[in-house]
């Protein structure tokens, strides 16, 4: 545990822009931290809860404007954490003042687990410091037979974590940095993080009858009692990897295979014929998404971070916004507002008219979206979106293919901003699109080979059913129901060796995941996108090799014509469909 002290002159802005910059990238990728927490305490903290006579309310030191909560997967992770904190103290010069490096151990948890836990809106920290004389065992004894328990009792309390702490070893102060003190005359000597649905039930916990019962043992051995509300938390770090999307250059993670079975893919027998086309130049990089707007102008996602609408009558473009991080899934709004899904930086919005861009959402309980990928848009304001997998970076996304592992997630966000994950353990869950009455979400699993429709409303409300199975490629983003069809586009056909992976022994797989991306096979080079109709029943489909396009990401029909986007070549391919008859029914089918 690190509490760390801000210059006063510091600006809030200043501090978040530091934590969750520089830092957060830095302390994600510390190796042997299992779990790495920053809690961003509320400023000026004036303590809530907890009144025990006898006790000082506010501690006699420097307000803590942040607390580094970290678990060690071993001993030696000391040693990463230190070279850690040297790393980052030259990036932090202008907001820390001094950090306190306290070793803890975690001496009593309580937590719902994942599938029953109740959301957490707001934390609190609390932190003791022991009278002189009290035996040590006495005072934990008191803490997690007591306390602890006192407060997991009370109804709304999601989480109880109670750390004894003690000095940290001169060495590891001497090697993080000079703004460290090992806390030899620390102030602190436990500290018990409790976290609960939202701040009034945090209240009530503090103070319910069964806490204030304790209020005479706890003031006897603590002679400071403060309890810090909790702003904000990230987890940077969790089950030993990374928590946060990688900017610029990062390791890959490890890679944890499952074994699963995969039906062979089918036979494609559609004949790989083209219409004709021309390719539009895109600025900014290959663009991952096309949309189109009312007048029949496009709007797509490029490399670099720009939002592009595309004229594609004279072939121009026009940069609209720039995200500064990697959009990929668009989505109009009914009020004429644009959302992107960016691996980056998350849900946002962006005003077409003034280009400003507003974050909807960027992390759910603490943790940051890692691969925000798509989002549908209801006329009541809910959004839809999806994650593709929290496991892995944009960069690094096929470690989740390999893996067989299902890590994505479903999510809707209601128009008052709470956002509830509808859906787990999704294999690699990409587009997205509502049926044209909203009853209905289509969602496409790009690792499950598949397109799955979940009713929204009626008397079905919540089924789910596959209506598009064991596809011959990869589907990725979906498009919005017109005329009576969404588009998905599939960026490759099925790999054999990669299905055939999924019983192999994960050591396989691990040794395959070392082996540097440019010596890897590369996928076969064709252009493939399909159509379902709002029952889900394949309507459409275009298949066939260009030399100077592959590997389609997006696709949208505007009257005669398809748009494609991909992931590997600046362009927009415009195929005239003039004259084209939609299927009768899909020949796999």
């Amino acid at each position: 545990m690190v509490l760390t002290r801000t210059r006063p002159t510091a600006p809030d802005d200043e501090c978040m822009a530091y934590w969750r910059g520089p830092h957060a990238q830095a302390a994600a990728h510390v190796h042997g931290v299992a779990d790495y927490r920053m809690h961003y305490l509320r400023s000026p903290s004036h303590g809530i809860g907890l009144p025990a006579d006898g006790a000082a309310a506010t501690p006699p030191q420097e307000p803590i404007a942040a607390i580094a909560e970290m678990v060690f997967a071993h001993p030696l992770a000391l040693l990463a954490v230190a070279r850690h904190h040297a790393q980052v103290s030259a990036h932090g010069r202008a907001v820390i003042e001094r950090r306190q490096a306290l070793i803890t151990g975690v001496h009593a948890r309580w937590e719902h687990p994942g599938a029953a836990g109740i959301a957490t809106g707001f934390r609190a920290v609390v932190m003791l410091r022991r009278r002189a004389g009290v035996d040590h065992q006495r005072a934990a004894s008191a803490l997690s037979t007591g306390l602890g328990e006192a407060l997991w009792s009370t109804p709304a309390v999601t989480e109880v974590r109670i750390h004894l702490i003690k000095a940290a070893p001169t060495w590891v102060a001497n090697t993080c940095c000079d703004d460290f003190d090992r806390g030899e005359d620390r102030d602190v000597h436990a500290s018990v993080i409790v976290s609960a649905r939202d701040e009034s039930a945090l209240r009530r916990s503090l103070n319910s009858a069964a806490v204030s019962r304790l209020h005479p043992e706890l003031s006897a051995m603590f002679d400071t009692i403060h309890t810090y509300p909790v702003d904000a938390t990230d987890i940077l770090r969790r089950d030993n990897r990374p928590a946060v999307p990688g900017i610029g250059p990062v390791p890959k993670p490890r890679l944890e295979p499952r074994r699963r079975t995969v039906r062979p893919a089918p036979p494609n027998k559609v004949p790989q014929t083209l219409p004709p086309g021309r390719l539009i130049a895109v600025p900014g990089g290959p663009p991952e998404d096309v949309i189109a707007e009312v007048d029949g102008s496009l709007l797509c996602s490029a490399l670099n971070g720009a939002i592009v609408r595309v004229n594609p009558t004279a072939g121009t473009c026009q940069v609209v916004a720039n995200t500064g991080g990697r959009p990929l899934g668009l989505e109009l709004t009914g009020d004429g507002s644009l959302l992107v899904c960016d691996a980056q930086k998350g849900l946002l919005r962006i005003d077409m008219d003034s280009a400003d861009i507003e974050p909807l959402v960027q992390r759910i309980d603490g943790v940051a979206l890692r691969y925000c990928s798509n989002a549908a848009a209801q006329s009541d304001g809910t959004i839809w979106f999806t994650e593709s997998t929290n496991r892995f970076d944009l960069d690094h996304y096929v470690g989740a293919l390999l893996e067989h592992r299902p890590s994505g997630r479903l999510f809707r966000r209601d128009p008052d901003g709470t956002v509830e994950t509808v859906l787990s353990d999704l294999y690699f869950v990409n587009g997205v699109a509502l049926t044209p009455g909203e009853e209905a979400l289509f969602y496409t699993e790009t690792g499950g080979y598949s397109v799955t429709r979940l009713d929204l409303a009626g008397p079905q409300a919540g089924r789910r059913r596959t209506v598009v199975e064991n596809l011959p490629g990869f589907p990725d983003n979906l498009s919005g129901f017109a005329e009576g069809k969404a588009w998905f586009a599939l960026t490759n056909p099925r790999n054999a060796m990669l299905d055939g992976l999924a019983t192999s022994p994960p050591w396989v797989r691990k040794a395959l995941w070392r082996i540097p991306d440019a010596l890897t096979p590369q996928p076969k080079a064709v252009i493939h996108a399909m159509a379902i109709d709002p029952a889900g029943a394949v309507v459409d489909e275009i298949r066939g090799v260009r030399d100077d396009f592959d590997t389609a990401t997006g696709v949208v029909e505007v009257g005669d014509h398809l748009y494609l986007a991909s992931v590997k070549h600046p362009y927009i391919l415009d195929l005239d469909r003039s004259g084209a008859q939609p299927l009768a029914q899909h020949p796999d089918a």
